[in-house]
């Protein structure tokens, strides 16, 4: 079985997907139990490769569901049961992809990583690569032209390249660029509804996300841009962050980070909103959410999935529910009964 909708049209090549009004942004979902469909689509968005479904664990069932946004794929993608993905790397773009539940085996060359919500994984053209995933993969991929990257880089630095911009494979992901993918996350969620979103909206969350990836993702010219002494993000917000993610259960208010960055309360804000893109509990409530996924994962003697919630926080039990769906794909009761 395979099912497409909407009927599509070839976006720049690379792209299946159906034109809509330049305010809203161009939809593709596809779903299909079958190899062949599934290789064709991924192909589309990422690159040509080799697609070996273990079919004797789990039967394939490869979902994709992909949006433009600002000439940027960003795509939700399960295949459902575990996969090996062969290719020969790809053409012009780099996919950047943060596996939202089971973890990811990536081999390129004599390198190998293991990836998962914290480690995710940066391909770029002409770098073959083998990927194994698990059963239930899920994963928010964004792929971009990496000229588009570099256009970026060189407005950043006000000055021309003298090489190639090269990315780690496998970096850490810090929380400032995992707000940034919960950005792309929410226009995936919201595509769902056929929601308009202006194309300034788009704009900015472009802008953020390639800014963010590259103060923040290890790559070639990050000493460029951070030169000695100088901080990626300004001091106010630094120590905000370093405040929040040393006491993240602690009941913060604005006043008391404000102090903790030796600032005022507006200057928090505007240093958030200008080089973050969020609020300090926003990026509060990722690390919690991170805190207690780590806890659910590896539970203590007398652990539920209550205790957890309001250890870290979280006073609504159906807020944090679906919060933690939305990142990692499963809910927390299962994330704790398969911990046992």
């Amino acid at each position: 079985m395979n099912i497409t909708t909407p009927s599509a049209t070839r976006l720049s090549g690379d792209l299946v997907s159906t034109q809509r009004p330049s305010t809203a942004r161009t939809v593709v979902s596809t779903r299909s139990d079958e190899p062949a469909a599934a290789k064709m689509a991924a192909a589309r968005l990422f690159a040509t490769h080799q697609l070996s479904p273990d079919a004797a664990r789990t039967p394939l069932r490869f979902e994709l569901d992909a949006i433009d946004v600002a000439d940027m794929a960003v795509a939700r993608v399960s295949y459902g049961s575990a996969v090996s993905i062969r290719s020969d790397g790809l053409e012009g773009k780099l996919a950047i992809s943060m596996p939202r539940t089971q973890p990811v085996s990536i081999q390129r060359g004599g390198d190998a990583h293991e990836c998962g919500p914290d480690h995710a994984w940066i391909l770029a053209a002409g770098e073959p690569v083998t990927i194994h995933t698990a059963d239930r993969h899920d994963a928010i991929s964004v792929v971009a032209p990496q000229q588009m990257f570099e256009d970026h880089l060189r407005r950043l630095l006000g000055c021309e390249l003298r090489r190639p911009l090269v990315f780690d494979m496998a970096p850490t992901f810090s929380p400032w660029v995992r707000v940034a993918f919960a950005s792309m996350s929410s226009l995936i969620e919201q595509s769902g509804a056929q929601r308009l979103v202006s194309p300034i909206v788009t704009s900015q969350i472009k802008d953020l996300f390639l800014t963010t990836l590259l103060l923040n993702c290890p790559n070639n010219y990050l000493d460029d841009l951070t030169p000695p002494g100088e901080p990626g993000s300004p001091r106010v917000v630094r120590r905000v962050r370093e405040a929040i993610t040393e006491a993240p259960e602690y009941p913060w208010t604005m006043i008391e980070l404000a102090e903790a960055a030796g600032a005022s309360v507006r200057s928090v804000q505007v240093n958030f909103r200008k080089h973050v893109g969020c609020t300090p509990f926003e990026m509060l409530r990722v690390i919690r959410l991170e805190r207690a996924h780590a806890d659910l994962s590896d539970p203590g003697p007398g652990d539920t999935v209550t205790s957890i919630c309001m250890r870290w926080g979280f006073s609504n039990m159906g807020r944090f529910a679906s919060a933690y769906r939305r990142r990692y794909g499963i809910s927390p009761h299962e994330t704790l009964t398969s911990s046992h």
